[in-house]
C-alpha cells in the first residue's frame, strides 16, 4: 500500500517510516561583528550642524566626524564671561574705594602725629617754666590726651580698613577663580561638541545622521573598525549545540551570500540557556559584509547512523498532544524520542512502512 506522507486517513495522519542516517540541522541567527572596534559616542548633547565624514570612509585619529551646537551652552558661556568681567570691575572699584578711604585716614594720622609731636615739645618746655598746676599746663595735657585718643582711633580704623579690604579681596578672588573654573568646564563641553575619532580605522555610522538632528549625551554615534576583519557570532540553545565541535563545518549566510566555514570557538553564555558559535570571517569576501548584519548559520549536528525513525517535524498539530502510532495490522508502534519531533522506532517494521498517527480526543 502506498500513501503520500502526511495524508489524512480515516484512522489519522499517514506518515512513512524512514531508515538511514538521521542528521539534525541546527539553525541559528546572529550577527557580524568587527574583531576590533572603537565605539564613538557623543560627549555632550546638541543639534547636528555639520557632518564631516562619509559612512564606510577611512578616518584617522583626531579626524572631525560631526559638529554639534548647543545654544544653552553658548548662552551659559556668554553669561559666565559677563559675570567674570563684572567681578573684575567690582574688584577694581572696591579697591579704589578702599585706597581712597585708607589714604584719607593715613593723612589724618600723619597730621595728628605731627600735632602730638609739637604738643609734646610744648609740654616739656612748660614743665620747666610753669608751675605744675598752672591752667596752661593743664590745658596742654588735656589736648595731648585728646590727640592720643584720636590717634589710637584712627590707627584702629586704618587696621580695620586694611583687614576688611584683605577679606573682601580674598572673597572676590575665590569668586573669580570659581567662575573661571565654571567657564573652563563650559568651554570643555563646547569643545566636546566636536565629535572626533580616537582611532584610525573604517567609520560605520550606527544610524544615518541628519543636520538638525538632536544628539543626546553619550549617544552611540558610530563605530570605528580598527581591525577590518570580522567575526560571525551566533547563539544556539545548549541542547542543540551539544554535538557540534570546534572545526566542524557549518553553512554561513551573510546577507544572501553563502559560505562553508569551520567553527572557530564555542562558549556558553551564563544563565541564558544559549551557547555562542563564533566563525572567523577574515577570509570571506562579501559585498554585503557589514557590522551588525544578521548572519544565518546552519550546522549539521547530532547524527544517528543507520537507524529507523519517524519524522513528525512537519506536523505541528501534534506538538504537545497525546497520540498513538498505529501500524497497518492495528498494533501500536513503539518509539523513543530523539530530538525535536524525531523518534527512533524500537519495534520491528518494514522499510518505508506507512503508519497512522491517531490523536487522543481532548
Amino acid at each position: 500500500m502506498v500513501l503520500l506522507t502526511g495524508a489524512k486517513t480515516d484512522q489519522g495522519i499517514a506518515v512513512q517510516v524512514e531508515t538511514g542516517n538521521l542528521v539534525e540541522d541546527i539553525i541559528g541567527t546572529g550577527k557580524v561583528i568587527p574583531k576590533q572596534r572603537y565605539t564613538l559616542t557623543s560627549r555632550t548633547s546638541g543639534y547636528v550642524v555639520s557632518i564631516e565624514q562619509e559612512d564606510d570612509g577611512s578616518v584617522q585619529q583626531g579626524d572631525l566626524i560631526a559638529i554639534l551646537e548647543n545654544n544653552e551652552l553658548l548662552k551659559k558661556k556668554s553669561e559666565t564671561e559677563e559675570k567674570i568681567q563684572e567681578l573684575l570691575d567690582d574688584d577694581i572699584q572696591e579697591s579704589d574705594t578702599f585706597q581712597a578711604d585708607l589714604l584719607h585716614k593715613v593723612y589724618l594720622l600723619a597730621d595728628i602725629r605731627l600735632k602730638i609731636e609739637s604738643l609734646s615739645t610744648q609740654l616739656k618746655t612748660s614743665s620747666l617754666l610753669l608751675p605744675e598746676n598752672s591752667p596752661d599746663r593743664r590745658d596742654d595735657q588735656l589736648a595731648m590726651n585728646r590727640l592720643t585718643i584720636e590717634r589710637d582711633y584712627i590707627e584702629n580704623a586704618i587696621d580695620l580698613v586694611r583687614r576688611k579690604q584683605a577679606n573682601l579681596q580674598e572673597h572676590r578672588k575665590r569668586q573669580i577663580s570659581n567662575t573661571r573654573r565654571d567657564l573652563a568646564e563650559i568651554n570643555a563641553q563646547i569643545e566636546r561638541l566636536n565629535i572626533t575619532s580616537e582611532e584610525n580605522g573604517l567609520l560605520r555610522f550606527k544610524e544615518k545622521l541628519y543636520v538638525g538632528e538632536f544628539i543626546s549625551s553619550h549617544q552611540h554615534i558610530a563605530d570605528v573598525i580598527v581591525n577590518r576583519h570580522y567575526l560571525g557570532v551566533v547563539e544556539i540553545i545548549y541542547e542543540k549545540i551539544r554535538h557540534i565541535n570546534v572545526a566542524d563545518l557549518c553553512d554561513v549566510s551573510i546577507g544572501g551570500d553563502e559560505f562553508t566555514l569551520p567553527v572557530q570557538s564555542i562558549s556558553e553564555v551564563a544563565e541564558s540557556g544559549f551557547s555562542k558559535l563564533t566563525f572567523d570571517l577574515s577570509e570571506v569576501s562579501s559585498s554585503q559584509m557589514h557590522a551588525g548584519l544578521p548572519t544565518k548559520v546552519t550546522c549539521k549536528g547530532r547524527t544517528k547512523l543507520g537507524i529507523t525513525y519517524l519524522n513528525l517535524k512537519n506536523h505541528p498539530e501534534l506538538y504537545n498532544r497525546s497520540y498513538q502510532v498505529i501500524r497497518e495490522d492495528g498494533s501500536e508502534l513503539v518509539l523513543k524520542k530523539l530530538w525535536d519531533q524525531y523518534y527512533q522506532v524500537l519495534s520491528d517494521v518494514e522499510k518505508n512502512e506507512v503508519v497512522s498517527i491517531v490523536m487522543d480526543k481532548e
